[in-house]
């Protein structure tokens, strides 16, 4: 099995940029054999072994949200990827989504607004993720 065979060549002690290759690999994996409680232990990991990453927070975030389906969970981790990479249009979309999730309605508009002001280009991705759809 491929998620097997991706957890023992961790095991090796792979050095970067393989190791990071090979986790993005078994990310997938989890993701297509929808192990997601395992999914999100492998995003946790890497905020773990990389806390200043914005985008294993990212990760972590839309797991908890959309896999998951625990918008309280995913907060803080969305939170932490919008203080790390402010100018990100996708994060704060992210956050809007979850934020609107938690009932928090005008806080998550404020956020969609500051995200099309960061990128124009946001509104696809707005549109997409308030459809529950992955965005272009």
């Amino acid at each position: 099995e491929a998620i097997a065979a991706c957890r023992e060549a961790l095991r090796l002690g792979l050095r970067e940029p393989r190791r990071s290759a090979l986790r993005q690999l078994l990310a997938q994996r989890l993701t297509d054999a929808q192990r997601f409680d395992e999914l999100v232990a492998l995003h946790e990991e890497d905020t773990t072994r990389r806390p200043d990453e914005a985008e294993a927070w990212r990760r972590l975030g839309a797991a908890q949200l959309f896999l998951r389906e625990d918008a309280g969970a995913a907060l803080p981790a969305l939170e932490a990827a919008a203080r790390l990479r402010p100018d990100d249009a996708e994060v704060f979309v992210l956050l809007g989504v979850c934020l609107n999730a938690l009932g928090r309605h005008p806080e998550a508009l404020r956020l969609d607004a500051g995200a099309l002001s960061l990128r124009p280009a946001a509104e696809a991705v707005l549109q997409a993720a308030r459809r529950g759809e992955r965005w272009p």
